[in-house]
């Protein structure tokens, strides 16, 4: 039963139904006296995909997008679906700039191996006659379809994910630089910024239109005085930060909505 002990296969079909169809699955097939027991166990699986994906890219929230483009009837269709599930709500502009997180080759992959599994629903004479260990290798050629299925999906949501936290990174740290050092002009009449670090925020969910993002840093801050046109230097000390930001989906832009420093 690898569908069940597979940890990305766990965080994929999270849901409890979609958990409850896998052992559902395995119980068909675990019905002996069943002839259509593999082709059960491979339709089950198929459906559990499409359960997933539109769970995961569902239709209200792929027409909020700025790139979903509707045909005549606004049909959602299975490129729209992959699309959401692995980019959200980065428009067109954000994926010129960006390749390395376009979904299309991928998308086509996960298409063809949901595909793959079509075949094995279909009922023949040949699949009331399999023996005990063709039926074992029919139901461990579905789990390594889907095994392989989760894994590129995965793994190409997870690297979308590095490359937009490292985007957002370096927006984060240019727009918060100019409101750290107007928030250091409330301590003292004079001061410098000598350097700043940002320690942590939260992941952006880029299948969200906007989210709200918090963090910490640390930041060094040089205190002067002004005499006769010449500055001089009384010391510094090192203060630690607070900021909330909002960062538009569609565009990655960024709106700094507080920084503020703190003993």
């Amino acid at each position: 039963m690898r569908l069940l002990t597979s940890k990305q296969a766990k965080e994929l079909f999270s849901s409890g139904f979609e958990q409850q169809l896998i052992r559902s699955a395995y119980a068909r097939f675990g019905d002996v006296n069943d002839v259509l027991r593999c082709n059960l166990f491979a339709l089950i699986i198929r459906e559990l995909i499409r359960i997933t994906m539109a769970r995961i890219a569902p239709d209200d929230k792929i027409r909020m997008t700025t790139w979903y483009t509707p045909y005549d009837d606004d049909k959602i269709t299975r490129s729209d679906r992959y699309r959401f599930a692995i980019t959200g709500h980065l428009g067109n502009d954000v994926l010129e700039k960006h390749p390395s997180i376009e979904s299309i080759q991928v998308s086509k992959e996960l298409a063809k191996k949901s595909e793959l599994l079509s075949k094995y629903t279909h009922i023949s004479e040949g699949t009331y006659t399999l023996d005990v260990d063709e039926c074992e290798k029919f139901k461990c050629d579905i789990e390594d379809i889907l095994l392989n299925y989760v894994d590129e999906f995965v793994v190409k949501c997870g690297n979308v994910q590095k490359v937009i936290h490292g985007i957002i990174a370096d927006m984060i740290r240019s727009r918060i630089e100019a409101a750290i050092v107007d928030e250091s002009d409330t301590i003292a009449a004079g001061t410098d910024i000598i350097g700043y670090d940002i320690d942590d925020y939260g992941v952006c969910d880029i299948r969200s239109e906007e989210i709200l993002v918090s963090g910490t840093g640390n930041v060094e801050i040089a205190f002067y005085s002004e005499s006769n046109g010449s500055r001089t230097v009384s010391g510094s000390d090192n203060y630690g930060y607070k900021f909330e930001i909002r960062i538009d989906n569609h565009s990655l832009d960024i709106n700094v909505l507080n920084v503020k420093i703190v003993n």
